[in-house]
């Protein structure tokens, strides 16, 4: 059990997380207490889908999970910012920096309109991506893995595959022009044949670099800036099944929590439960990666 001073520095550090107050020095107590804190680490490492999926990813599932809600969770800027806001191409690309004030307006309830609890919102996440059927925790229906598309610019979050030309896979083959060798600096050695001119090397103008790439569309998520871009298009069949599966256990835990029919495990479980090191975590965290997007992938430095 972790004494008082720990757990009071986790509630603190999670808080501003959560309060969209996310600077260098809360992304370091967070990362020191996701490890130190027993409950918080094994939340990371029975979720495992928060692990397998890129910080891109992650937040563009969270936004359409956040855009269908009601009332939708918005994120407000003020006129000041308004005013400052930098445009990319048409896009919007500016940043809320004011900590201040993002955190006084979240302690007046006056950072958005949705003021469900994080614990519901939590479960809710967990349940639109585990179902398709109707919701326990918002008027609507579950996420539709084989026919739906996850689209951040689209009212409501939403495309179908069958719109966007998504499916079935496809093979693309990319050219892209690359720099070339550098020349050597090291001199040629001195001819003894006086006769014999010396002839410069050609160097090549410029070299093409021909890649073949795999577009996959079991899990879509359109990228909101390069709309022909889908996201997940590395994750194979047994990637996606891996996924679903760790959405389907959470939303089994959250929904069973406290009931004689709980068998997947307790959020808060002790962590020596798992009887794992940290080299076993790091090897299982590795097959997870190469489960996901194919053998490709295997050397990702962890």
């Amino acid at each position: 059990m972790k004494n008082h001073s720990t757990i009071s520095r986790g509630y603190k550090v999670v808080q501003h997380y959560i309060e969209g107050i996310y600077n260098s020095d809360i992304r370091s107590a967070l990362q020191k207490l996701v490890t130190d804190t027993t409950s918080l680490y094994l939340v990371a490492l029975q979720h495992r889908v928060m692990q397998l999926i890129t910080d891109y990813e992650h937040a563009l599932k969270n936004g359409v999970y956040e855009n269908n809600n009601r009332p939708v969770i918005e994120h407000h800027l003020l006129p000041a910012e308004i005013e400052a806001r930098t445009t990319c191409n048409g896009c919007d690309v500016c940043f809320w920096r004011n900590e201040v004030e993002i955190k006084n307006l979240a302690d007046r309830k006056m950072l958005n309109h949705n003021h469900d609890s994080v614990g519901f919102l939590l479960r809710g996440f967990f349940e639109y991506y585990a179902q398709n059927g109707d919701m326990t925790t918002v008027r609507h229906r579950g996420f539709d893995w084989g026919r739906e598309v996850l689209s951040l610019r689209t009212r409501g979050g939403i495309l179908s595959k069958q719109v966007k030309g998504w499916v079935g896979a496809k093979t693309t083959i990319e050219t892209n022009v690359v720099a070339p060798p550098t020349p050597s600096t090291i001199k040629p050695a001195a001819s003894t044949d006086e006769t014999t001119p010396q002839t410069p090397k050609p160097q090549p103008q410029r070299l093409e670099e021909t890649k073949e790439i795999r577009h996959r569309y079991l899990f879509a998520i359109e990228d909101p800036f390069e709309l022909t871009h889908n996201v997940a298009r590395t994750v194979t069949h047994n990637g996606i099944v891996s996924i679903r599966d760790e959405f389907r256990r959470a939303w089994r835990i959250l929904r069973n929590i406290d009931k004689p029919e709980q068998r997947d495990g307790g959020l808060l479980d002790p962590i020596d439960a798992t009887g794992k090191g940290g080299s076993e975590v790091k090897g299982s965290f590795l097959e997870l990666l190469e489960i996901l997007h194919g053998p490709e992938l295997k050397q990702v430095v962890v």
